[in-house]
């Protein structure tokens, strides 16, 4: 006699993200996308082995290899994620490699120091100043294990859950439309080592302005 299999395998939903003021109010959900190299890497992890050049059909490409000492740690935002106007998302490809222009979280005077675990990527010279255009998540992501019972059986759904956020004195006075994020390999103090980090995921999404005090709190939700 046949076993009834009581784990049944759902739809899984598409990654999404909610982004919400600091009241707590939904401004907008998008689904995002998990771009070619971030498929890649998640791959890599499961045999803990960085690609070469033998595991590559194509020579057009711009990866980094045989580095699987990597985690997805950070995120950026840009303001070239809009096509049209202001208020129509363009499209990511599966064949994005960053953002198409990303801009600082902050600026700071040139050698100024600032949180690393905040701030890990390496800043980037802005004028005079040093920008940052990498943070990190608010707290460690968290893994949604759903076993909720629907009378003939069991749902199947892993998703983890990473709290992101873009503060009241950052990206002042900026227009955002695009979001992504990022793994890299970091060093003992927490910050990303140079030329490490690649693209994992971009979300794109109607321009918001940062003026005055204005604050996001992101949820991403990556499904397994």
């Amino acid at each position: 006699m046949q076993q009834k299999d009581f784990l049944k395998l759902k739809d899984v939903p598409k990654n999404r993200v909610v982004f919400k003021d600091k009241d707590g109010n939904v401004l907008f959900e998008r689904t995002n996308l998990v771009v070619q190299r971030g498929r890649i890497f998640t791959l890599e992890r499961l045999i803990n082995r960085g690609i070469g050049d033998a595991d590559i059909n194509v020579t057009d490409r711009n990866f980094q290899f045989d580095n699987p000492n990597r985690k997805l740690y950070f995120f950026s935002v840009g303001n070239g994620g809009t096509a049209g106007g202001p208020f129509f998302p363009a499209q990511p490809s599966p064949t994005n490699d960053d953002l198409e222009n990303k801009v600082p979280f902050i600026l700071v005077e040139e050698g100024e120091s600032v949180d690393v675990h905040t701030y890990p990527l390496p800043p980037t010279p802005v004028g005079d100043s040093d920008g940052y255009f990498g943070k990190g998540f608010e707290n460690p992501p968290v893994f949604n294990i759903d076993l909720l019972e629907d009378g003939d059986g069991v749902d199947n759904l892993v998703s983890l859950n990473i709290n992101l956020q873009i503060d009241s004195n950052e990206c002042r006075n900026l227009e955002i439309n695009e979001l992504g994020l990022y793994f890299a390999e970091v060093d003992a103090s927490g910050a990303v080592i140079p030329g490490s980090a690649e693209l994992f995921s971009r979300v794109t999404f109607p321009s918001e302005i940062m003026t005055a005090e204005k604050t996001l709190y992101i949820t991403y939700t990556i499904y397994a």
